[in-house]
């Protein structure tokens, strides 16, 4: 038994309706390239009449970038408060001592690091200083004691507390 289409409808009637065309393709609104000196002076400028918070803006005036791009280039390379040079022997010893109490919580350990972004204070503890509070097992040598000399355990350092007053 098969089935037949009524003799009023032909194949035609039964075809679904053409899709629509695909719109155009978007341009791209920001491109991964380098960063050019007049890029970099037209971002200090926006950066000044806009502010750090509206980053789509920025973007929008400055032309082919993102929000996030402008947003990264400022916090790591053109905020005049981020220190560029080298690091302290007392910036090693506060990331040396938060790593042990807060584990891999950059943010919070850059508080306590003025001036440096949180990218850089991972970056300078996996590039030179992990390596130097490890022993040969992988052990920690470091071992984090209060003013007092008593040990300090990570508790201490939660949620709410100033973990820089340590």
């Amino acid at each position: 038994m098969s089935f037949l289409a009524p003799p009023s409808l032909d194949a035609t009637a039964l075809a679904l309706p053409p899709s629509p065309p695909a719109p155009p393709a978007k341009k791209p609104t920001s491109t991964k390239r380098s960063w050019s000196s007049d890029e970099d002076s037209s971002l200090k400028t926006l950066v000044t009449l806009h502010g750090t918070s509206k980053w789509t803006t920025v973007a929008d005036a400055l032309g082919g970038r993102s929000g996030k791009q402008c947003r990264e280039r400022w916090h790591n390379h053109l905020n005049p408060d981020v220190k560029k040079g080298g690091w302290t022997a007392g910036e090693d010893r506060i990331i040396i001592k938060m790593q042990a109490a807060l584990g891999n919580q950059w943010a919070k350990i850059t508080k306590c690091v003025p001036g440096r972004t949180d990218n850089a204070v991972k970056n300078r503890w996996h590039s030179a200083m992990r390596s130097r509070t490890r022993g040969p097992n992988g052990e920690f040598l470091y071992h984090m004691e209060d003013q007092e000399g008593g040990a300090t355990t990570t508790k201490d350092y939660g949620e709410g507390n100033n973990v820089c007053s340590r």
